[in-house]
């Protein structure tokens, strides 16, 4: 694809389709506040990187299956194989206080005490900003069925937390000049990571890209109609977001351009859900996009937002490029350059 006259001519390959697997919703926890405010450091650690400290009966019994599926099982929608985080994996002796400033940590513990199993959330207790998930239960029994019924919202709660990090990172080293592009296209704010540069403005669109061959970020904004009476979303939502990538992303060839993936029954490689966001109720689509006539391809997510008094929906959508090596790190990062998109005017 050619992103402006600045966008180098990417290797092509082949992408493998996937199927996307559906998370499980979300269960009550037990969540608190941690820390006392401005006596906290910063924690440490990568994007996805995650402390997992487990009790050694759980570690050489079949419950460990449940907990490697929690903190090493696949990415949704990425159309590849990486697993979900970059785990650490110890017994509960080897957790050294150096571990407390971790960003993301998760312990499974046996606690004989308890009645029934638990999973308790703190945030900022050692460093700020920080998750601390809690997953207790009186026996090896009872753990295994906790994991059963919550390991996904344990997951899901990791996950989420990396994201809104992420979000405060790309704040703290934005891309102005997208900035500055998108609140002229449209009226809107975005803290997308300082390496976007290249851009591409249209009605109500804008384009853009770290116009790197290799772990190339991109980032997308564009609207269309709203129908409040349409009866499958997602199909018209893929049908707009295909019709506005035709117009305005194209590739090398005119017989090219970026398009939604499809599987071999010819349906959308897509996954949607519902997320609140500052208040605010979204739709998260996830998904694969595919160059049309050509061989690129890999992951992109959007977040959708109805604007009921201009009868809209407004897209921002973040796909990354990477045919040779790892997409989960750089679409954590676009995920959380999506969640700071906000109306200025």
């Amino acid at each position: 694809m050619v992103l402006v006259t600045r966008m180098k001519k990417m290797n092509r390959k082949r992408i493998v389709l996937a199927c996307l697997s559906a998370l499980s919703a979300l269960l009550p926890v037990a969540c608190f506040e941690g820390g006392t405010g401005g006596d906290l450091l910063e924690s440490k650690g990568q994007p996805c990187e995650l402390v997992v400290v487990c009790d050694e009966t759980l570690r050489k019994c079949g419950v460990n299956d449940s907990v490697l599926a929690i903190t090493e099982g696949p990415v949704p929608g990425l159309g590849a194989n990486e697993m979900v985080f970059r785990s650490t994996q110890l017994s509960t002796p080897q957790y050294i206080p150096a571990f407390g400033m971790m960003h993301s940590q998760v312990f499974f513990r046996l606690n004989k005490k308890l009645k029934e199993g638990q999973v308790r959330v703190a945030y900022d207790t050692k460093a700020r900003p920080q998750i601390m998930v809690t997953v207790e239960a009186p026996s090896v029994e009872a753990m295994g069925d906790l994991l059963e019924k919550r390991g996904k919202e344990v997951q899901q709660l990791i996950y989420d937390f990396q994201v809104r990090r992420l979000a405060r990172v790309a704040r703290s080293n934005p891309s102005e000049r997208v900035d500055k592009e998108l609140r002229a296209v449209a009226g809107y704010s975005v803290s997308v990571p300082a390496e976007l540069r290249a851009t591409k403005r249209g009605t109500d669109f804008l384009w853009a890209g770290t116009n790197r061959v290799q772990e190339d970020m991109n980032f997308l904004f564009y609207t269309f109609p709203w129908d409040e009476a349409e009866t499958n979303p997602i199909g018209r939502f893929v049908e707009q977001r295909d019709s506005v990538l035709k117009k305005n992303v194209p590739g090398s060839r005119p017989t090219q351009w970026m398009t939604t993936a499809k599987g071999r029954d010819g349906e959308p490689v897509v996954w949607a859900r519902p997320v609140a966001l500052k208040g605010r109720r979204l739709t998260e689509v996830r998904g694969l996009w595919e160059l049309h006539n050509g061989f690129m391809g890999g992951p992109f997510v959007a977040l959708a937002d109805v604007d009921s008094v201009n009868r809209r929906v407004v897209v921002a959508e973040g796909f990354v490029y990477n045919p040779q090596g790892q997409k989960r790190d750089l679409m954590r990062r676009m995920e959380g350059a999506l969640q700071t998109l906000k109306k200025v005017k």
